[in-house]
């Protein structure tokens, strides 16, 4: 039974002391607080989040809590602080839920931009409308927090003027460094997009690259993780991993890219590459998370979590599996340890010495015929409030979050591969030689700078070899306030989310020529308008429609035009295959 918004308005502030609201920043009536208590908590997915000076941030997605013997799935329309600079377990962690002005957008599937030079966070720019709460049309527009400062901004005026002129694509791959903000592929109303979106938060200018990545063909990629890496190159890289390509070979069919091989670009270059991977090769999946920590041997550890084959049940264990891909060696490792909890639509983000704390994900075990996007979210999460930590120094997972703990040490499995392997030796061309040989791993904490080694948990640590549920506390510590400079800002942590590019729809589309297998190659220019992969009358990528587009009121487009800076609707069920 679905309760009525203004019903659970009512519940949340008379039934949780996690849920009153202090004055003045009282929240408006649309809004639920995201920071459900941990005793009625379930599930939480297709969120977006990051890290800022030390905080962690949590925006959009949807999460599910029980009512008087119901379960509710609402829109999380609250972003979400949670501050590093004391330990925590997920029993005593508080979590802050920071009202947003009206006009700021409540999306799934979308993304958040870090620029750590000024200290803000970018939203709005990709995403869909949630299939629960309202399901009300979400203005368009990019919009900036300022943490410092607890300030909104809307950036339409200022902005390049792209960002009011499209519908908004959700499911990409999302990241951000070196002051600029990426976005690659993605859906837009169930067309498959490509190319890759910069941001520059200086000039706020747009470009669109197009990717020369045979992998991506060129850059058709949904549902998968990319991550900005600051130590290698002139100006940092990016690196995308895995994802999918719905409908490119066969209608209503996953088809995976394989993580046998990576895609990496060099921003300062232009330049996109493909590079194999040796070890143990994550199998395809979508909808799992990833982050990455410079380590204190002049390496970097990119961590893999969860996922799915787009299949519901039991079959799933499987993808309840941690892997970790070592740069510049681009070998893979997998952590050893009983399979307990496979989730999909999940976030995870480095915080601190090779502690990755992954957030949410739904329970892809979960089957339930008569409501089968409501399913995964009707569990509860064997990790309090939603949250789990893994340590990739020991490859195991912890209890409790240390402060303390700010060195990272990698495995004795990564160690010991670079030992009999050249640090460069798995590189395919002269030209990624020539980008991985320029490294800046200046500020990353060493066991010499006074602080231990990530590899020896702390005193207020402790590992075990596979998540252990914990019970819900009697109360909850979470709070609910506008957030100031207590807790602020800081390093660019991994980004799940999607591209900002605009679309062509019109009934029959075109296949896009493949992109020419070269990576030596790349164009810019203003955002283009490119291709989609689709078959006609069907919605791809899982989600349907709500309307067709005979009962939109949008005219079809010809090549080249400018789609109507209008989104539609909410989505309806999404369509899961039955394991």
């Amino acid at each position: 039974m679905r309760l009525s918004l203004l019903s659970i308005a009512c519940f949340a502030a008379s039934s949780s002391q996690a849920l009153s609201i202090p004055s003045p920043h009282s929240l408006s009536a649309r809004q639920v607080p995201s920071n459900i208590d941990s005793s009625i908590f379930l599930r939480r997915g297709y969120h977006a989040s990051a890290v800022l000076n030390g905080t962690v941030y949590i925006d959009g997605g949807e999460f599910s809590y029980t009512a008087g013997g119901s379960n509710v799935y609402q829109v999380s329309s609250t972003l979400i602080a949670i501050s590093l600079a004391d330990d925590w377990t997920n029993e005593t962690v508080s979590l802050e839920s920071i009202s947003k002005p009206s006009g700021v957008p409540n999306l799934s599937g979308g993304g958040i931009w870090v620029d750590s030079e000024n200290s803000v966070l970018y939203t709005g720019f990709a995403g869909r409308v949630s299939s629960f709460g309202e399901r009300t049309s979400q203005p368009n527009g990019l919009w900036r927090f300022s943490p410092t400062s607890g300030s909104w901004a809307n950036l339409n005026s200022t902005a390049d003027a792209f960002t009011n002129n499209y519908i908004r694509p959700y499911n990409g791959l999302v990241a951000s460094g070196n002051g600029k903000g990426y976005a690659l592929g993605g859906f837009i109303n169930g067309f498959n997009t490509s190319g890759l979106l910069t941001y520059n938060f200086t000039s706020n200018e747009l470009t669109n690259t197009t990717v020369t990545s045979a992998a991506t063909d060129g850059g058709i990629v949904q549902m998968g993780r990319m991550i900005f890496v600051p130590n290698f190159g002139p100006s940092g890289i990016l690196v995308s991993v895995g994802g999918d390509q719905y409908e490119k070979v066969k209608a209503a069919t996953d088809d995976f890219i394989p993580m046998d091989t990576v895609q990496i670009f060099d921003p300062a270059s232009g330049h996109w590459y493909d590079q194999p991977t040796t070890g143990d090769t994550p199998p395809k999946r979508k909808e799992y998370c990833l982050a990455g920590v410079a380590s204190d041997n002049s390496t970097y550890e990119i961590f893999l979590y969860a996922g799915w084959d787009g299949k519901l049940g039991g079959g799933e264990l499987q993808y309840d599996s941690v892997y970790v891909l070592t740069l510049p060696g681009f070998h893979w490792v997998q952590a050893d340890y009983p399979e307990h909890h496979p989730r999909h639509g999940l976030t995870c983000e480095s915080i601190g010495g090779g502690q990755m704390l992954t957030i949410g994900g739904i329970d892809t075990t979960q089957i339930d015929k008569a409501n089968l996007y409501e399913g995964p979210f009707e569990t509860s999460d064997p990790f309090t409030k939603g949250l789990g930590i893994f340590d990739i120094s020991t490859l195991s997972w912890k209890t409790s979050y240390s402060s303390s703990q700010t060195v990272y040490t990698p495995s004795s499995d990564i160690l010991d591969f670079y030992k009999t392997n050249g640090r460069l030796s798995a590189l395919n061309s002269t030209s990624l030689k020539s980008l991985f040989s320029t490294t800046n791993f200046t500020g990353v904490p060493t066991s010499t700078s006074g602080s231990p080694a990530s590899s020896t948990p702390s005193s207020s640590s402790s590992s075990s070899s596979s998540p252990s549920p914990s019970p819900s506390p009697s109360s909850s510590s979470d709070t609910n306030s506008t957030h100031t400079g207590a807790i602020a800002g800081g390093v660019v942590g991994g980004v799940a989310g999607v591209a900002l590019i605009a679309a062509v729809i019109f009934y029959f589309l075109r296949r896009r020529k493949q992109q020419q297998n070269s990576s030596e190659s790349a164009s810019v220019g203003r955002p283009g308008y490119g291709e989609f992969y689709k078959v006609p009358g069907r919605e791809p990528h899982g989600y349907e429609s709500p309307r067709e587009l005979a009962n939109t009121g949008l005219v079809e487009a010809s090549a080249g035009s400018v789609v109507p800076s209008v989104e539609l609707p909410a989505y309806k069920t999404r369509v899961h295959e039955l394991g």
